[in-house]
């Protein structure tokens, strides 16, 4: 069994280390590596369960851990649900809704069964693992760093060129924030890309890397987005609470008051200019201060940019319209929506796609909690805090910390983006999930 451990071992961290250049991948060899890894994933998961059947002995699940499963099971049966009972009700073939379900479930839900993946990791090697981590996130770190360097240098295009072959439609690639383009990273999204290096700077601190820390927290500062400087907030602030460092909790309230307080004078200021030509003068901290607004705006969309008239098509206004107009719905959610481009129900020749497209489209937009509360309704959102915040809390001492953190961000970036859907950084973050949900009752014998 020690050999087959190691080989396991080895394996997860070969798929890891793969799965990091993802992108470059993607790039040169197009949906040929997409299904090398996911034939990768698919051996490692089947072996990694073998091992778990194999030791089970060793095992001792507890609330926790049956909690878990209990929350991949009502994922997998919403999808079930939604694909039988949507083939009786629509012209449809039955096919074709099974193969749009679990496209989405891989592209929404599938990484949720990453912690899965980890049986093999152990009191005896988890160390050595969580060392290959670091030293991925250190990788990551060093390219984010490069690559924002490499651009302000007047390369950018040499980044946009790879990046075309992977993502087919890029917001404004030569958008800049606070003076500094918006890189993609290793993990080919400006928008996921500081929550990885976040997840980097929470194991860097963890095992006393000072210096990459502040690496990362540079690579943090320089992915430009707004959300992982909320992220990077927040998780500094449950550190405080969580060790109980009440002087330092005192002193970043009134710092983070005495900010609230500026950006708010300097939001009053830009908006009230009379033309957009004038955002042209505006300072790099005036330009990101009216970005923060955006993100409000973008969420409840009460008010029009140009005409400032009252409107109610924000994603968070559709969910409570469509919530209250559908209150059978509110506890389990309407079921899954797809988010598949028309190219591609073209590609697997479905034809008929306006049931997905109109009936079951997404109405939510880019705020994943949005989304999550869309399709799986209250108990839904009551099950993803209680797995990703409560638990962790319940169950967080002074050895895993870090892995609590780790799923507080996680949490904390469903508040604008999907980072659900980026394989790379599921990996740690389901590696967090099975060592606080079930590694940690392990018998001492094993």
């Amino acid at each position: 069994m020690t050999t087959i451990n190691i080989n396991l071992r080895l394996l997860a961290q070969s798929l890891i280390f793969v799965m990091s250049f993802n992108v470059l991948l993607r790039s040169f060899f197009g949906s040929f590596y997409g299904l090398i890894e996911l034939l990768f994933l698919s051996i490692l998961f089947i072996l990694s369960l073998l091992y778990y059947v194999d030791r089970k002995k060793y095992f001792e699940l507890d609330y926790a851990g049956y909690f878990y499963l209990s929350f991949i099971a009502y994922l997998i049966i919403h999808m079930i649900l939604a694909i039988i009972t949507r083939s009786f009700e629509y012209d449809v073939h039955a096919y074709s809704f099974i193969l749009v379900g679990l496209y989405e479930f891989k592209n929404s839900s599938i990484t949720f069964l990453f912690p899965l993946l980890y049986f093999f990791i152990n009191n005896n090697n988890q160390e050595k693992f969580e060392y290959f981590l670091i030293f991925v996130l250190k990788i990551a770190i060093i390219y984010t760093i490069f690559e924002q360097v490499v651009s302000l240098l007047g390369y950018r295009d040499f980044f946009i060129t790879y990046m075309q072959g992977v993502i087919h439609e890029i917001h404004n690639p030569h958008s800049t924030r606070l003076g500094m383009y918006r890189p993609f990273g290793l993990i080919g999204s400006p928008h996921i890309l500081g929550i990885l290096h976040i997840i980097g700077v929470i194991y860097m601190f963890r095992y006393k890397q000072y210096k990459w820390a502040i690496l990362g927290l540079l690579a943090v500062f320089i992915s430009t987005s707004i959300t992982a400087y909320g992220v990077m907030i927040a998780i500094i602030g449950l550190y405080l609470i969580y060790s109980k460092k009440y002087l330092w909790i005192v002193i970043g309230a009134l710092l983070g008051t005495i900010l609230m307080f500026i950006i708010l004078n300097r939001l009053d200021y830009v908006l009230g200019m009379a033309h957009l030509d004038e955002y042209a003068d505006l300072s790099s901290f005036d330009l990101f201060t009216h970005q923060i607004y955006g993100y409000f705006l973008l969420i409840s969309n009460i008010i029009d940019p140009v005409s400032q008239k009252i409107s109610d098509a924000g994603p968070l206004s559709l969910i409570i319209n469509y919530f209250s107009a559908n209150p059978q719905n509110i506890l389990f959610g309407k079921g899954m929506t797809y988010l598949m481009e028309l190219r591609h129900y073209d590609l697997v020749q479905i034809h008929n796609y306006g049931v997905f497209a109109e009936e079951f489209a997404v109405t939510s937009s880019d705020f994943y909690i949005l989304n999550f509360i869309e399709q799986f309704g209250a108990l839904g959102f009551i099950l993803l805090i209680t797995v990703f915040f409560i638990i962790p809390i319940k169950k967080m001492n002074i050895y895993n910390v870090h892995h609590v953190l780790v799923l507080n961000a996680f949490l904390i970036a469903t508040l604008h983006y999907s980072p659900a859907g980026f394989f790379i950084l599921m990996m740690f973050v389901g590696y967090s999930v099975y060592s606080l949900y079930f590694k940690g009752k392990q018998k001492l014998n094993e």
